[in-house]
């Protein structure tokens, strides 16, 4: 906690954390559900996290900004950016839009979404 405190301007609240994942998980169009199968993690805890009622592991904070193609530490900085390169480029290109889905997080955490 010191080190957030003394590296960044200003301490970052719970809720804010969230608040910046679930717009990050948004920008990458990955439903809540897959994100949580694919940090192996129940959905409703994903929903407390995004909602700031329950706090974000800085293990789950590296898996979901692995998913979600950015650096751990931009969840934390001041200065945080609603969208990176990666989310524009696709928001952007006409025939990258209608994939509407620049990852898959479900192949990433190794299940299938095929019943069995």
């Amino acid at each position: 906690m010191c080190l957030i405190a003394t590296r960044f301007k200003m301490a970052i609240s719970q809720y804010e954390i969230g608040r910046r994942l679930r717009n990050a998980r948004k920008a990458c169009y990955v439903t809540q559900e897959n994100a949580a199968k694919a940090i192996g993690i129940s959905c409703s805890a994903l929903s407390q996290m995004e909602s700031g009622q329950r706090g974000v592991s800085s293990l789950e904070l590296d898996r979901l900004a692995q998913l979600y193609l950015r650096d751990a530490r931009t969840f934390l900085d001041d200065r945080f950016e609603e969208t990176n390169a990666v989310s524009a480029m696709f928001q952007a290109h006409p025939k990258l839009r209608a994939v509407r889905q620049p990852c898959n997080p479900c192949d990433a955490a190794g299940n299938s979404t095929g019943s069995s």
